[in-house]
């Protein structure tokens, strides 16, 4: 029996002639278990994912957004107060949107991380990664795939120790999603990265990890659901919605969770169309608790949704800030394109 170019012994392929039918039955089963045991880790790889999604689903009419950001750190102190330092890192969200067979598909994209020699040697990464299949406005299906590094910190004192601490690994964690009628698939992984990875590189590193067939160490769990919303198409959803207050549940690292919206017109002088409209998140748990909570601020005249500015607590002493700014650079290939279909002027 032979697998690609290794041969596998088959115990029970040493038969004479007028073997029983029983004996044969046997082999058959056994064959079954060699082909179920050994091969599926390669062939599901290709059959499942962001990148299959879109590789299904060929769409055409592309248009596509990015926008790059400058990341601000608060850091919360006893009393109220807070320290701020401005470009400790960068970031950058795309949308992709085209048109297969009557369908809407949707590619998402947000990727960030610290700059250790604004951050005092601090060094954290992540992106997340998303396809979403809609007719007339009605999910078909999605497929989700992020990582980033681990962050223990849970004190200001852990905080302050964590500087200036060269790390030779970074703990991570890998997320994956996929999400079809009455059916979602998530899994987690936890793996490491050399200390000294840049953010820039979280495109090539997520490629990789897609790849990988042999993700034995996977905690995989099926629910029958679906198909579910991803975070970021949650959040994009919400911010083009005509509606004042949403709720969606989506899939993220692993879980199913809701999302609670709520957006108000930003008043003031002098008015700026680009952050003219806040909209505050609430995240929950299937049990109800809150486990996070953010704001973004957009143009409700931007056709993308992705917003201009982004705050939100990473932990109880420490919030983030990413802002666009004209004129900042966006080199495409930190975040390459995930549809391959030229884009429309």
């Amino acid at each position: 029996m032979i697998l690609g170019d290794s041969p596998i012994c088959d115990p029970l392929d040493m038969r004479l002639p007028g073997q029983s039918t029983r004996r044969m039955a046997l082999l058959t089963l056994w064959r079954a278990f060699v082909c179920f045991r050994f091969v599926p880790r390669e062939v599901w790889a290709d059959e499942i994912g962001v990148r299959r999604l879109l590789g299904s689903h060929p769409a055409k009419s592309v248009q596509r957004y990015l926008r790059p950001y400058r990341a601000t750190a608060s850091i919360l102190v006893l009393g109220g107060r807070s320290i701020k330092r401005k470009d400790v890192g960068s970031g950058y969200a795309s949308v992709e949107t085209g048109a297969w067979d009557g369908q809407t598909v949707t590619a998402l994209q947000f990727a960030a991380g610290s700059k250790p020699e604004r951050a005092r040697g601090l060094n954290r990464l992540g992106l997340m990664r998303e396809a979403v299949v809609e007719q007339d406005a009605r999910l078909l299906e999605t497929s989700y795939a992020g990582f980033m590094t681990s962050s223990p910190e849970k004190s200001l004192d852990q905080g302050r120790q964590a500087l200036n601490t060269a790390a030779s690994e970074m703990p991570c964690t890998l997320g994956r999603g996929d999400s079809g009628r009455g059916r979602t698939e998530l899994s987690v992984r936890r793996f490491a990265l050399p200390g000294t990875t840049h953010w820039t590189d979280a495109a090539s590193i997520l490629n990789s990890l897609e790849k990988d067939s042999l993700d034995t160490l996977a905690h995989h769990e099926t629910i029958a659901l679906g198909p579910s919303a991803t975070f970021l198409y949650a959040v994009q959803r919400a911010a083009l919605d005509n509606a004042a207050n949403a709720r969606r549940q989506f899939c993220h690292n692993g879980k199913l969770l809701e999302l609670i919206t709520e957006k108000h017109r930003v008043s003031g002088e002098p008015a700026d169309s680009r952050t003219a409209v806040r909209m505050t998140g609430a995240i929950r748990d299937q049990s109800g608790a809150e486990i996070a909570q953010f704001s973004v601020w957009f143009d409700p005249a931007d056709p993308s949704g992705i917003p201009n500015r982004i705050e939100f607590r990473a932990r109880s002493f420490l919030r983030l800030t990413f802002e666009s700014e004209p004129g900042l650079a966006a080199p495409q290939e930190t975040l390459p394109w995930l549809i391959g279909d030229e884009p429309t002027a």
